[in-house]
């Protein structure tokens, strides 16, 4: 895999886009396309939402395409939109919504298209 990334500051907001590929050595079932592309963008603030308990609110939002042959090239989109309570790049706790459409995201039902929306929270560790 390769990809290549820029951080930019945007109308108050942290912008993040990148761009890559991968290539698979070895693939199984043969049917699968060994080179795939993935594209998308990061953007998330702190200065939309007042602080809580003295730490910075963030909100996010993130896309990301996926371009894969299973057998054919297709891609796979995923949106994620959220709000995170602490530092970016520090700890917190995040709560987000996120839709997929595409192919399964494990690859292991390569050939079905599935579209899923959910609701889920992670905690970051520095």
């Amino acid at each position: 895999e390769l990809i290549f990334a820029n951080n930019q500051e945007f109308l108050n907001s942290n912008f993040r886009y990148y761009l890559g590929g991968a290539y698979a050595v070895l693939v199984r079932p043969k049917e699968i396309k060994r080179f795939s592309a993935l594209t998308g963008l990061e953007i998330h603030s702190e200065k939309l939402l007042p602080k809580l308990l003295s730490k910075p609110t963030n909100i996010f939002f993130a896309y990301h395409l996926n371009v894969a042959g299973y057998p054919k090239y297709t891609g796979t989109n995923q949106i994620q939109l959220g709000i995170k309570f602490g530092e970016w790049q520090t700890k917190g706790v995040a709560f987000y919504t996120s839709y997929s459409s595409g192919n399964n995201m494990m690859s292991e039902y390569y050939n079905e298209r599935v579209n899923q929306f959910g609701i889920g929270f992670r905690v970051d560790f520095p």
